[in-house]
């Protein structure tokens, strides 16, 4: 590259010393010697299929008027570097009118060559005064080079300068897989569309190149244009002052899924360096700098947006014209375009840090040079040594733009961001910290409190100074030797050395603090932050030694310091209001007696924003176990274990069993009495065991059953299970009555009869499984035993039932299908509507006495629900319309929580817009602000909410109440640090 622009901008004169030759219309092939230069062309010519024509270097292709040069055969002009061969016309008059064929001739054209032919070759050659202009559409598109239909053309080390065309292509238009190496296209005009280069075919690719100086006279990409499916490879290729009249002055791409544009320089375009249209180009390791664009000009939905999604910094950016698309940046540079925001992107990302390049072209767009600009950085650029560190998969050639290696083996071989490859070590501070949090966990407010330490390291080979180290609220800070504060000031580190940083955790009130020791210092790229969390509570108790005795937990918070164990014939009584805080396992051989209230829950829970969750909580002893309103969450196996025995039993009843790494409950083969209990969000199923399940709600249970049972007893009744990764096993059970299974991810009840037949009884089993796998029921019958599954609402009918064995012992009766008719699946209400088939449809024979008093929500189980005079129990873990039974005063009545976040009002809004959401239980809410780079602008809500609806005002400013400009920006519902949902709203200012 350093010598491609001088080399091949020399147009080579020469004094002819031998007679030229005349070529006439018609075939041409053979060799055309230098000798017989210059070779006057005076009609079209053709090099027809099979045959080759060969032009030796130093000859001059002179046509006479506008005239095609086809080629059906095999091309191989091949010129040096010290002789070139030149393609022009004789006269030059009327070049510039595009309506008129005077002035120039129609370029060397291949238009459907059989590909039985070999590849032809364009090299070192001048190419100039083609003019593309005609009665077809294809006569109209690639000035000098047209390529339609033959994928075998070598252009390399080639001049295409001054060339017209009435559409597309000015210089070159390439619908075949075309490569274009060492290679200078200029001054071109397209009356259309790429003024430059037009791309219309998957994978051609131009390399080590300049596209500079192109226009598009009334369309879009003045220097290439990228179109139709095209996934062209644009590698070490310099792309500087091209204009358009529409999109894309540098490169627009169009319906191109798979641009891939690397290790590349595009500046000083006019109407933007890059446009990217239904598409996703990929830029990496590329400037783009002091082109001019609108920066902030976005179609409607540029990327899918989910509950869980913000876009990620790498995805859209401002200094390009950008609709309906994902773009993703590794390693480049966006810097100095107008109208939009300077960004430098690698894994990191990092906002207005200016690049220090060496010489850049002194202003925006093509007035001004930017071939004769330097981009390489300077030794004190914070971008050296800063791109993604594994390049695997970046396809980055061997060497940068300016021909150096492309990662310098220097003290850190890694890439630098950007186009150019910086040759020596830098100069510059490093800055680096030990951790990145600290955690202090519970302390009683009047405790004295242990220090803990961080180290700050400097590894760069400047100085690091830090402005400023600042604790937040209940925090406080010290160098060794001084005093307590809240700021450090004015600290330097020296190249290669460390300080060390005491953090105290001092609060003045009770409470969680949950913040972020900041810095402020030198080094732009490295902003590092250290997350401190720390809980002041008024009573605690510390736990370390195992308990031989009968004992009572009675404060507000237990902290288990190692892993405990209760012995058998013992008993542990958790009183109300109790927080087991257990970063260890707690291991029960005697009987746990852990009964809160609806007011006052019992949690068996982690430290906050411990980085391993709180280990298990064992009970695997004793005869009778009892846990009441308890909520157990964050274990890093199964929420509670119980033993592989018989002899244990386990009263379970009004719990909450969530966010664990395991399943909710693994009770192996105690016997579990489990009702009124809520499983959610846990990693491997809801609940594992034996035993009884009623009134029990499971949903959002991942890598695993929501219920699973082996070999021993299980009877589900009056249950809401759904939204799981999987549904319900059974394999050995009585009976399966009035639940409701639904839109789970694979079969909704898998039930092996292994000793006996089983009652699957008033079951609304729909919408589970997959569109490839629609199976409700699989049932492996017992082939002694019948199994009777009757009065349930199917989806698909008996068609969705699947008997794998001996059919005759499996009763199949009244089975319906058809909707059930919820309230509101939406917000997960599995209540019946007054039109639902569900109502007075199902049969309360052979179903123990006990589970027919009341439902899911504590209601009447068989009432006269349609109004006919007779009760009869309805289908499903509800009951329409039945009053509240009076023998449901200790039930927990159950709700799957609901969160709603509301469409923001007025949207587009200026200057403020009330943003809404709604929680339906006591929730810790964060609602943060991000802008269409996906970097956090504004917290505007960090607190814990009563339920209810509550709303804010966003007035437009960031976290420092400045102004944000206008654009697209996102506002993210998160509830106990799990994220919700987010949405979109606009500023127009």
């Amino acid at each position: 590259m350093k010598n491609l622009i001088f080399i091949l901008l020399l147009i080579f004169c020469s004094t002819f010393l031998f007679s030229q030759t005349t070529i006439p219309g018609g075939n041409v092939s053979g060799i055309w010697l230098q000798s017989g230069s210059p070779y006057l062309i005076e009609g079209q010519i053709t090099i027809p299929d099979g045959q080759t024509l060969t032009i030796d270097p130093g000859c001059l292709i002179e046509f006479q008027v506008h005239y095609k040069f086809k080629v059906q055969g095999r091309l191989l002009a091949i010129g040096t570097e010290q002789d070139s061969i030149i393609f022009t016309v004789a006269d030059t008059t009327g070049f510039s009118n595009f309506d008129i064929p005077d002035g120039s001739w129609h370029g060397i054209r291949f238009e459907n060559t059989p590909t039985t032919n070999d590849s032809s070759k364009i090299v070192y050659c001048h190419l100039e005064y083609g003019k593309a202009i005609g009665n077809t559409t294809d006569d109209k598109n690639g000035g000098a080079i047209f390529i339609d239909g033959f994928p075998k053309v070598l252009i390399s080390n080639c001049t295409v300068v001054n060339n017209k065309c009435k559409r597309d292509g000015g210089g070159i238009y390439c619908s075949d897989a075309a490569q274009i190496k060492h290679s200078i296209i200029q001054n071109n005009c397209a009356y259309e569309y790429g003024g430059g280069i037009c791309f219309g075919y998957p994978n051609p690719g131009i390399y080590n190149s300049i596209v500079c100086n192109n226009k598009a006279e009334t369309g879009g990409g003045g220097g290439i244009e990228v179109y139709g499916g095209c996934d062209p490879q644009i590698i070490n290729t310099i792309i500087s002052n091209n204009t358009s009249y529409l999109e894309g002055g540098g490169i627009r791409t169009m319906a191109s899924s798979g641009t891939k544009i690397i290790n590349s320089l595009i500046c000083n375009n006019d109407n933007h360096g890059i446009y990217a249209y239904e598409c996703s180009p990929i830029v990496t390791n590329t400037d783009i700098v002091n082109n001019i664009g609108y920066g902030h000009l976005f179609g409607e939905d540029p990327w899918p947006l989910n509950s869980n999604e913000i876009p990620r910094d790498t995805e859209i950016k401002k200094d390009f014209l950008n609709r309906e698309n994902r773009v993703v940046f590794t390693n480049s540079i966006l810097w100095g375009n107008t109208q939009g925001e300077n960004w430098i992107g690698n894994t990191y990302n990092l906002e207005n840090v200016d690049p220090m390049f060496v010489d850049p072209s002194s202003g925006c767009g093509i007035e001004f040079n930017g071939l004769a600009a330097d981009w390489s950085l300077m030794i004190e650029s914070m971008l050296i040594n800063y791109g993604t560190e594994d390049t695997t998969g970046l396809n980055l050639p061997e060497y940068d733009l300016a021909e150096n290696p492309r990662i310098f083996q220097g003290e850190v071989a890694r890439v630098d961001i950007g186009a150019y490859e910086f040759q020596e070590d830098p100069l510059r501070p490093y800055f680096d910290i030990n951790t990145e949090q600290i955690l202090f966990g519970y302390w009683q407010i009047d405790e004295e409190i242990d220090e803990q330490m961080f180290i700050i390291y400097n590894r760069g080979s400047i100085n690091l100074e830090i402005s400023s180290i600042t604790a937040p609220d209940g925090f406080q800070i010290r160098k060794p030797g001084e005093d307590w504060t809240s700021q450090i000031t004015d600290l330097v580190v020296q190249p290669d050395c460390f300080q060390f940083i005491y953090v105290l955790f001092h609060p003045e009130e009770l409470g969680e603090y949950d913040d972020y020791i900041t810095f402020v210092t030198n080094d732009v790229i490295n902003d590092l932050q250290i997350h401190v969390d720390g809980v002041a509570v008024e009573s605690l108790m510390r736990v370390s030694e195992n308990i031989y005795e009968d004992t009572t937990w009675d404060t507000d918070y237990v902290i288990i310091e190692n892993n405990i164990s209760v012995s058998s014939n013992t008993l542990l009584t958790i009183l109300p209001y109790t927080k087991v805080i257990q970063d260890f396992n707690l291991s029960i051989s005697g009987d746990l007696n852990a009964i809160g209230t609806a007011t006052d829950s019992i949690y068996f829970t982690s430290s906050p924003y411990r980085k391993r969750r709180n280990l298990k909580l064992g009970i695997y002893g004793g005869g009778n176990s009892h846990l009441e309103y308890c909520i157990l969450e964050n274990s890093s196996t199964h929420g509670i274990v119980g033993a592989n025995t018989s002899e244990y039993n386990y009263h379970i009843e009004n719990c909450l069993f969530r966010n664990n790494y395991g399943a909710g409950a693994n009770l192996g083969s105690g016997n579990s009495n489990i009702s009124n209990c809520i499983f959610r969000d846990n990693h491997s199923g809801g609940f594992i065991g034996r035993g009884i399940i009623s009134k029990c709600i499971l949903f959002n249970n991942s890598g695993g059953y929501a219920i699973k049972q082996y070999f021993t007893t299980l009877d589900i009744y009056n249950s809401l299970i759904f939204n799981n990764s999987e549904g319900v096993y059974v394999a050995v059970g009585d009976y399966i009555n009035n639940n409701t299974i639904i839109n789970n991810q694979s079969t909704g009840l898998v039930v092996y009869c292994t000793f006996d037949g089983i009652f699957i009884t008033n079951n609304i089993i729909y919408d589970n499984g997959t569109p490839e796998d629609e199976t409700q029921i699989f049932i492996h019958p017992n082939p002694y035993h019948y199994s009777f599954i009757r009065n349930n609402v199917i989806s698909g009918g008996i068609e969705n039932i699947v008997i794998d064995g001996n059919e005759s012992t499996v009763i199949i009766t009244e089975i319906i299908d058809m909707n059930p008719e919820f309230v509101d699946i939406q917000s997960n209400n599995y209540r019946l509507l007054e039109t639902s088939p569900c109502i007075d449809a199902g049969n309360s024979s052979n179903i123990p006495e006990e589970f027919l008093i009341s439902d899911l929500d504590g209601n009447v189980r068989i009432w006269d629900g349609d109004g006919n005079g007779v009760a009869v129990i309805d289908i499903g873990c509800y009951e329409f319309g039945a009053p509240v039974s009076t023998s449901t005063d200790d039930y927990l009545i159950n709700h799957v929580p609901k969160y709603e976040l509301h469409n923001n009002f007025p949207n587009p809004f200026n200057p403020s817009t009330t943003i809404s959401f709604s929680n339906s239980e006591k929730s810790k809410v964060l609602l943060n602000v991000y802008n269409i780079k996906g970097q956090k602008v504004k917290t505007l809500v960090k607190d814990t909410f009563e339920s209810g609806t509550h709303s804010v005002i966003w007035e437009g400013s960031d976290d420092s109440g400045k102004s944000v400009c206008s654009g697209i920006y996102f506002y993210q519902l998160m509830i106990d640090n799990k994220p919700i949902t987010a949405k979109k709203c606009l500023l127009i200012k």
